[in-house]
């Protein structure tokens, strides 16, 4: 909850917000649960499910009629999952899965604009192999298929991956993975139905030697199908969400737009006997989007890098026949910055809003961002249940990153929109 008051008097006002009462609350409700059973020592069953709920509010209030602004948003969105898997033992070397996902979204408004996705219900089945054969070699592969029930749609999917063992710490890797996604857009589109589809191509190498884990790969990730809305000679797509504010309103859409991301991946994670655990990920890539007939050019969140850092430190106490279990760890990440498009701060003067100045095209990079959480959780276990009470707590020494920028009518120059606060989330969790 964020609550913005005006600033009295009127002379101590130094930007835009100044002007305005705004009142922000966003609460989010959420459960689940999950139950593993061994029908044989061969066959298995997981089912689960987990739902949640997300209200936001949105007040924005000027009483003295200084800009002809005033906003109220109420959203919700409620979203319930529920799996249910059967996975059984065929032989030493053959092993299959088959399983039942059922999704369903909804929206208290017809359309929640901070989601690109409308309303759904979707059910997906899949079916998976998995084939050890000779001379170190697995095969992997299966298919899945996807029904939307709300728009009547089939989608199809796939999944092959192979891997050859070349010692007791080394093996290779490579595969492809296609699958749909949900309807986009529906809302503002009409009575196109379409879903995206990805494609994903990945080979690598591993090693593990029982303290070091290290792992190596590149991949490739094509979608297309992805809905693009269109105004005047302007294009918005999909990986851009949310869209950046125009002077004109979207005159068509077309669901033939395409996406890329490729680069390279590395993992080095490094646990020793001494309860102590390190790990570092290391990515470069490139993501770019566009149309069929156009060039593809980099969107917002084409960062070009990506590293995470992590330390955790275990602590086991044994009492009574009970185990007590304390971990501390902390994470750095380090991205590379979003961008956006160029603000054509006359046009802004004008409209008193923010306008780009070739919209649709993000060519103003901002600065990386950064951020180090921290997480503390203690965990009791006994024989019969098993406790976790977990803290985490993001941006733990509440670093500053740069999240966009706008134009201000009152300071009649483009500002800054920083990112600042320390956010906790505690967590209780009960098994048996």
């Amino acid at each position: 909850m964020n609550e913005f008051d005006q600033v009295q008097p009127p002379e101590d006002r130094e930007e835009y917000k100044d002007f305005f009462d705004i009142d922000y609350q966003n609460d989010i409700v959420g459960g689940g649960g999950r139950y593993d059973l061994s029908l044989s020592d061969r066959t298995f069953l997981k089912t689960g499910f987990a739902y949640s709920h997300n209200q936001a509010s949105y007040s924005k209030k000027d009483d003295e009629t200084n800009f002809d602004e005033n906003i109220q948003l109420d959203e919700g969105i409620s979203i319930l999952s529920s799996f249910v898997e059967f996975s059984m033992i065929h032989s030493t070397a053959l092993r299959s899965s088959f399983g039942l996902h059922f999704n369903k979204r909804n929206y208290d408004d017809v359309f929640f604009p901070s989601v690109p996705f409308p309303e759904d219900e979707l059910g997906k089945a899949f079916l998976q192999f998995t084939l050890d054969m000779t001379r170190g070699y697995q095969l992997e592969f299966g298919g899945e298929a996807l029904h939307s029930f709300v728009h009547d749609q089939w989608n199809g999917g796939y999944r092959a991956m192979i891997s050859k063992k070349l010692n007791n710490h080394q093996k290779i890797f490579a595969g492809m993975r296609q699958s749909a996604g949900d309807a986009v857009l529906t809302v503002i589109l009409g009575s196109v139905n379409a879903f995206f589809v990805s494609r994903n191509i990945e080979a690598g190498w591993e090693l593990a030697d029982g303290i070091n884990n290290l792992q190596f790969n590149i991949y490739y990730q094509h979608q297309y199908g992805l809905p693009v809305l269109q105004a005047d000679e302007a294009n918005y797509f999909l990986p851009d969400h949310p869209q950046v504010p125009v002077s004109h309103s979207i005159t068509s859409g077309r669901h033939d737009g395409i996406a890329n991301q490729y680069g390279i991946e590395g993992l080095w994670s490094m646990i020793p006997k001494e309860g102590w655990r390190f790990e570092i990920n290391q990515a470069v890539y490139k993501s770019e989007r566009g149309l069929p007939d156009m060039a593809l050019n980099g969107g917002r969140y084409d960062g070009r890098y990506t590293t995470h850092i992590f330390f955790a430190k275990e602590i086991i106490r044994e009492k009574n026949g009970k185990n007590r279990i304390w971990n501390f760890g902390l994470r750095g990440i380090l991205n590379g910055g979003l961008w956006e498009p160029e603000i054509d701060s006359d046009f802004s003067g004008i409209f008193n809003t923010t306008i780009a100045k070739y919209p649709g095209l993000y060519d103003q990079r901002l600065p990386a961002y950064k951020r180090v959480d921290g997480s503390l959780s203690y965990t009791h276990s006994s024989a019969k249940i098993r406790w976790q009470y977990k803290l985490d707590i993001q941006n733990l020494f509440s670093l500053t990153n740069i999240a966009y920028h706008y134009f201000d009518p009152f300071q009649d120059q483009v500002v800054a929109q920083e990112q600042l606060g320390i956010i906790p989330v505690l967590s209780v969790q009960a098994s048996w």
